[in-house]
C-alpha cells in the first residue's frame, strides 16, 4: 500500500463492493470507516467514493440522511439513471481516465477485455477489517474465471469486426479513385521485381499483354466475389450477436421504470400489483409501473406447485421487495396476502356455480346409472324367482282345486285380518270411555270406604262401658293363674338336676363294664 502511494495519487473506491464487506447489507458507517483508514495511511492521497444507485435503499433508514447529505455535499458519487453495466462501469471509466487505482474486492470479470490495464500493478488494491486491528490493505490481481474468458472472447470478436470494417472502407476509397494501371514490362506491378526472360523479351510485347490482362482480371473477379460473399455473411453474423446480446442483457424494466420504483421503494417494503402473467415457476405482476416476479417458491411454505393454485390474472395482491437486480432491472418480491376485488369474487363465484352444476350433473349421471344398473339387477332377480317358482310348480303338479282352496284361505285370512284391525280400531276408541267408567266406580268405591270407616268410628264409641269392665276381669283372672303355674315350673326345674345325675351315674357304670371287658379279652390274648 504504501509502495503504491508513491506511484498512484488518485484512488477510486467501490463503495458499494467495501460497505457489504463481511455483511449482507451495505453499512454507511463501515464505508466510512474504510475511507478514514485509506486517508490515515497517505493523507495527500485524493480518495474517489462511488456507489451504485441502489446503495441508498438497501443501507439501513437512520443512515439515509447522512447519504443524502454526503451526496449532496460530493463526498459520495453516484452514476447517472439508467447507467449501463452497473456502478461498475462507471467507476472503472473514472479509474482509466484519472489513471487511478480502484480499492474493490471485486475482480470486475465483465470488463476484462474492455479494461486490461486491471492486471497491471497496482491498479487494483483489496481491503479487509480485522478485528482488534482496523483496515489492512493488500495489493491485488484480478481473478480469472468463466466470465472474463467470455468477456475478452468478445472484445477479441469485436475488434476483429472493426478491422474487416476498416479494409473495407480502404477498398471502398480505392475502387472509387479508379482501377490501378495494368501492369506491362515498361510499368511493372509495384513490389514486384522484372523478370523477363531474354526470350520473353524476343517475343513481340502484344502477347505479353494479352496475359498479363488475363491475370489481372482474373484477380479483380476473384477479389469482388470474397467481398460479395464477406457482405453477405456480415450482416448474418452482426444479427446473431444482436441476439445474444439480448438474451444476455435481457431488461424486465426500462431505465426510467426501474429508478421510478427503486426511489419510491426499498427492499422490505409492501407493494400492492397486479398479476399479469404466468410462467413456469412463477408469474409477474405490475407494482408501481414497474414489472415485478414473484417465484412459486415464495407463495407460501410449503411452496406450492403452480402459481394458479395460489393467485389469479388481473387479482391485486400484496408482496413485498426481496431483492432488486439492477444488471437484468429485475425485482425479485414475495406473496403478503391476497386481495379479493369484486371481479376476482365475481369470477369464483362462477367458477364455483360452474363447479356445482358440474357436480351436479356429474352426481345425477351416477344415480342414473345406479338406477339402471338397479333394475337390471331387479329384472334378473325378478327372472330367477319365475323360473324357480315354475320348476318347483312343475315337480309338484298339484290340482287346479288347491289352488282354488289356497286362494279363498289367503282371501279368508285377509278378510278375518281386516275385520281384526277394524275390532282394534273400535276398541282403540272405546278405551276412553272405559277409562272414564273405571274412574267413577273407583270414585265411589273410595266413598263408600269412607262412610264405612266413619260408622265403625260411631259404633267403636257406642259399646257399652260393661263390656269393657267384663273384658278387665278376664284379664285379672288370668294374671292371678299365671303365679301358680311358674311355680309348678320351678318344681320341674328342681327334678331336673336329679335326673342328670342318675344318668351320669349310670354312664360311668357301663364305662368301668367296657374297661373290665377290655382287660379280660387281653388276658385270654396273651394266654
Amino acid at each position: 500500500m504504501h509502495v503504491m502511494a508513491r506511484t498512484i495519487r488518485h484512488l477510486v473506491v467501490d463503495g458499494s463492493n467495501i460497505a457489504t464487506e463481511s455483511r449482507t447489507l451495505p453499512s454507511l458507517a463501515q464505508l466510512d470507516e474504510a475511507v478514514r483508514a485509506v486517508q490515515a495511511e497517505d493523507p495527500d492521497r485524493q480518495v474517489t467514493v462511488i456507489v451504485d444507485a441502489t446503495f441508498a435503499h438497501r443501507i439501513d433508514a437512520s443512515e439515509r440522511q447522512t447519504f443524502e447529505e454526503a451526496s449532496d455535499a460530493g463526498e459520495i458519487l453516484v452514476p447517472p439513471a439508467g447507467a449501463v453495466g452497473r456502478g461498475d462501469a462507471f467507476i472503472l471509466q473514472v479509474a482509466e481516465k484519472a489513471g487511478a487505482a480502484v480499492l474493490s474486492n471485486d475482480s470486475f470479470q465483465e470488463f476484462h477485455g474492455e479494461h486490461k490495464w486491471l492486471f497491471e500493478e497496482g491498479r487494483l488494491i483489496g481491503g479487509k477489517p480485522v478485528a482488534d486491528v482496523g483496515w489492512v490493505f493488500v495489493a491485488r490481481v484480478p481473478v480469472r474465471g468463466p466470465a472474463s474468458r467470455r468477456a475478452t472472447r468478445e472484445t477479441s470478436k469485436t475488434s476483429r469486426s472493426s478491422r474487416s470494417r476498416g479494409s473495407k472502407k480502404q477498398s471502398t476509397s480505392k475502387a472509387a479513385a479508379g482501377p490501378p494501371p495494368k501492369p506491362s514490362a515498361d510499368n511493372p506491378p509495384p513490389g514486384r521485381k522484372n523478370r523477363r526472360s531474354k526470350k520473353d523479351a524476343a517475343k513481340p510485347s502484344g502477347s505479353t499483354g494479352s496475359k498479363s490482362a488475363k491475370n489481372s482480371n482474373s484477380r479483380s473477379s476473384e477479389n469482388s466475389r470474397n467481398s460479395k460473399n464477406s457482405k453477405k455473411s456480415e450482416p448474418k453474423k452482426n444479427e446473431a450477436r444482436k441476439q445474444t446480446g439480448k438474451s444476455r442483457h435481457e431488461a424486465l424494466n426500462s431505465a426510467n421504470e426501474f429508478m421510478r420504483f427503486v426511489t419510491q421503494h426499498s427492499i422490505g417494503d409492501e407493494v400492492s400489483g397486479e398479476v399479469e402473467r404466468f410462467s413456469s415457476h412463477g408469474c409477474y405482476l405490475r407494482a408501481s409501473s414497474a414489472q415485478c416476479y414473484l417465484p412459486s417458491s415464495a407463495m407460501g411454505d410449503p411452496a406450492p406447485t403452480r402459481a394458479r393454485d395460489v393467485v389469479a390474472l388481473a387479482q391485486t395482491i400484496i408482496v413485498k421487495v426481496e431483492s432488486l437486480d439492477s444488471d437484468r432491472r429485475g425485482i425479485n418480491v414475495s406473496l403478503v396476502r391476497t386481495v379479493e376485488d369484486d371481479g376476482t369474487k365475481k369470477r369464483k363465484k362462477a367458477a364455483g356455480n360452474s363447479l356445482g352444476k358440474k357436480v351436479s350433473e356429474t352426481s345425477q349421471q351416477q344415480a342414473s346409472v345406479a338406477d339402471e344398473s338397479a333394475r337390471e339387477a331387479n329384472l334378473t332377480r325378478s327372472k330367477t324367482i319365475v323360473a324357480t317358482k315354475k320348476s318347483a310348480k312343475k315337480a309338484r303338479k298339484k290340482p287346479a282345486a288347491k289352488k282354488v282352496t289356497k286362494k279363498k284361505a289367503a282371501k279368508a285370512t285377509s278378510s278375518a285380518r281386516a275385520t281384526k284391525s277394524a275390532a282394534r280400531r273400535k276398541a282403540a276408541k272405546k278405551r276412553p270411555a272405559k277409562k272414564a267408567a273405571k274412574k267413577t266406580t273407583k270414585k265411589a268405591a273410595a266413598k263408600k270406604r269412607s262412610t264405612k270407616k266413619a260408622t265403625k268410628k260411631k259404633a267403636a264409641k257406642k259399646r257399652p262401658a260393661a263390656k269393657k269392665a267384663a273384658k278387665k276381669a278376664t284379664k285379672k283372672k288370668a294374671a292371678k293363674k299365671r303365679p301358680a303355674k311358674k311355680a309348678t315350673k320351678k318344681k320341674a326345674a328342681k327334678k331336673r338336676p336329679a335326673k342328670k345325675t342318675a344318668k351320669k351315674a349310670t354312664k360311668k357304670a357301663t364305662a368301668k363294664k367296657r374297661s373290665t371287658k377290655k382287660a379280660a379279652k387281653k388276658a385270654t390274648k396273651k394266654r
